[in-house]
Protein backbone atom coordinates (compact mmCIF):
# COMPACT_ATOMS: atom_id res chain seq x y z
CA UNK A 1 0.00 0.00 0.00
CA UNK A 2 2.13 2.94 -0.53
CA UNK A 3 3.75 5.62 1.82
CA UNK A 4 6.97 5.20 3.87
CA UNK A 5 4.51 3.74 6.84
CA UNK A 6 6.35 0.46 8.13
CA UNK A 7 3.88 -2.61 8.08
CA UNK A 8 2.87 -4.26 11.80
CA UNK A 9 3.11 -7.88 12.22
CA UNK A 10 0.40 -10.19 13.49
CA UNK A 11 2.42 -10.91 16.29
CA UNK A 12 2.72 -7.50 17.65
CA UNK A 13 -0.75 -6.72 16.68
CA UNK A 14 -1.66 -9.69 18.75
CA UNK A 15 -0.12 -8.69 21.48
CA UNK A 16 -0.99 -4.65 21.03
CA UNK A 17 -4.57 -5.75 21.60
CA UNK A 18 -3.84 -7.94 24.42
CA UNK A 19 -2.13 -5.64 25.97
CA UNK A 20 -5.17 -3.41 25.76
CA UNK A 21 -7.58 -5.83 26.95
CA UNK A 22 -5.63 -6.47 30.02
CA UNK A 23 -5.35 -2.83 30.63
CA UNK A 24 -8.99 -2.63 30.64
CA UNK A 25 -9.67 -5.47 32.60
CA UNK A 26 -6.91 -3.95 35.13
CA UNK A 27 -9.06 -0.58 34.78
CA UNK A 28 -12.84 -2.37 35.16
CA UNK A 29 -10.78 -4.26 38.49
CA UNK A 30 -9.46 -0.63 39.92
CA UNK A 31 -13.33 0.37 39.56
CA UNK A 32 -14.58 -2.02 41.64
CA UNK A 33 -12.25 -2.65 43.90
CA UNK A 34 -12.52 1.13 45.17
CA UNK A 35 -15.87 0.78 46.06
CA UNK A 36 -14.43 -1.77 48.42
CA UNK A 37 -14.14 -0.86 51.97
CA UNK A 38 -12.49 -4.35 53.03
CA UNK A 39 -8.66 -3.61 52.90
CA UNK A 40 -8.70 -8.01 52.72
CA UNK A 41 -11.18 -8.23 49.79
CA UNK A 42 -9.41 -5.59 48.28
CA UNK A 43 -6.00 -7.62 48.53
CA UNK A 44 -8.01 -11.09 47.51
CA UNK A 45 -9.88 -9.54 44.31
CA UNK A 46 -5.99 -8.58 43.39
CA UNK A 47 -4.60 -11.57 44.05
CA UNK A 48 -7.45 -13.02 41.99
CA UNK A 49 -7.11 -10.75 39.17
CA UNK A 50 -3.22 -11.75 38.92
CA UNK A 51 -4.72 -15.71 38.56
CA UNK A 52 -7.10 -14.65 36.21
CA UNK A 53 -5.45 -12.08 33.98
CA UNK A 54 -1.75 -13.11 33.63
CA UNK A 55 -0.90 -15.86 31.02
CA UNK A 56 0.60 -19.23 32.90
CA UNK A 57 0.10 -17.94 36.82
CA UNK A 58 -0.75 -20.32 38.95
CA UNK A 59 -0.27 -19.00 42.54
CA UNK A 60 0.05 -15.47 43.77
CA UNK A 61 0.30 -13.42 46.54
CA UNK A 62 0.58 -10.17 47.60
CA UNK A 63 3.64 -10.74 50.83
CA UNK A 64 4.38 -7.72 53.10
CA UNK A 65 8.48 -6.86 53.27
CA UNK A 66 9.71 -5.59 56.42
CA UNK A 67 13.03 -5.20 57.73
CA UNK A 68 14.88 -5.72 54.75
CA UNK A 69 14.57 -9.67 55.35
CA UNK A 70 11.40 -10.91 56.41
CA UNK A 71 8.65 -11.66 54.15
CA UNK A 72 4.84 -12.12 54.87
CA UNK A 73 2.18 -12.80 52.52
CA UNK A 74 -0.66 -10.89 53.30
CA UNK A 75 -3.03 -12.65 50.98
CA UNK A 76 -1.93 -15.58 49.04
CA UNK A 77 -4.00 -18.17 46.42
CA UNK A 78 -2.61 -21.03 48.70
CA UNK A 79 0.18 -22.98 50.77
CA UNK A 80 2.42 -22.44 48.08
CA UNK A 81 2.90 -18.96 47.90
CA UNK A 82 3.22 -18.90 52.17
CA UNK A 83 5.83 -21.24 51.96
CA UNK A 84 7.97 -19.33 49.26
CA UNK A 85 7.81 -16.04 51.23
CA UNK A 86 8.47 -17.96 54.61
CA UNK A 87 12.11 -19.32 52.87
CA UNK A 88 12.73 -15.99 51.83
CA UNK A 89 12.35 -15.40 55.05
CA UNK A 90 14.52 -17.74 56.95
CA UNK A 91 17.20 -17.39 54.12
CA UNK A 92 17.45 -13.55 53.53
CA UNK A 93 16.96 -14.10 49.73
CA UNK A 94 14.89 -13.85 47.03
CA UNK A 95 13.23 -12.43 44.40
CA UNK A 96 10.90 -10.34 46.60
CA UNK A 97 13.41 -8.83 48.60
CA UNK A 98 15.26 -7.72 45.51
CA UNK A 99 12.37 -6.21 44.09
CA UNK A 100 11.36 -4.16 47.42
CA UNK A 101 14.97 -3.23 48.32
CA UNK A 102 16.93 -3.45 44.84
CA UNK A 103 14.86 -3.48 41.48
CA UNK A 104 11.25 -3.16 40.97
CA UNK A 105 10.14 -6.05 39.26
CA UNK A 106 12.30 -9.11 39.27
CA UNK A 107 11.33 -11.91 37.03
CA UNK A 108 12.81 -15.50 37.30
CA UNK A 109 12.64 -17.40 34.59
CA UNK A 110 13.37 -20.88 35.75
CA UNK A 111 14.22 -21.36 39.49
CA UNK A 112 16.41 -24.28 39.44
CA UNK A 113 18.84 -22.52 37.09
CA UNK A 114 18.87 -19.32 39.22
CA UNK A 115 22.12 -18.47 41.03
CA UNK A 116 21.29 -14.96 42.39
CA UNK A 117 20.05 -16.63 45.44
CA UNK A 118 21.20 -20.23 45.61
CA UNK A 119 20.13 -21.18 49.30
CA UNK A 120 16.59 -19.95 48.29
CA UNK A 121 16.20 -20.93 44.65
CA UNK A 122 17.02 -24.43 45.70
CA UNK A 123 14.51 -24.53 48.76
CA UNK A 124 12.12 -22.85 46.34
CA UNK A 125 12.83 -25.72 43.58
CA UNK A 126 12.13 -28.54 46.54
CA UNK A 127 8.90 -26.85 47.22
CA UNK A 128 7.59 -26.87 43.82
CA UNK A 129 7.75 -23.15 42.54
CA UNK A 130 9.63 -23.34 38.81
CA UNK A 131 9.23 -19.68 38.44
CA UNK A 132 8.50 -16.09 39.80
CA UNK A 133 7.72 -12.85 39.03
CA UNK A 134 7.89 -10.65 42.02
CA UNK A 135 6.89 -6.99 41.59
CA UNK A 136 6.95 -4.01 44.43
CA UNK A 137 4.77 -1.25 44.10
Amino acid sequence: MGGNRPEVSNTRQGNNRASAGLATQLSDLARELQQEDDVHAVLSGIVQAALDLIPGTAHASISLVTGRKKVDSEVASGELPRQVDALQSSTGQGPCLDAAYHERVVRVADLSREDRWPDFSQGAVKLGARSMLSSCL
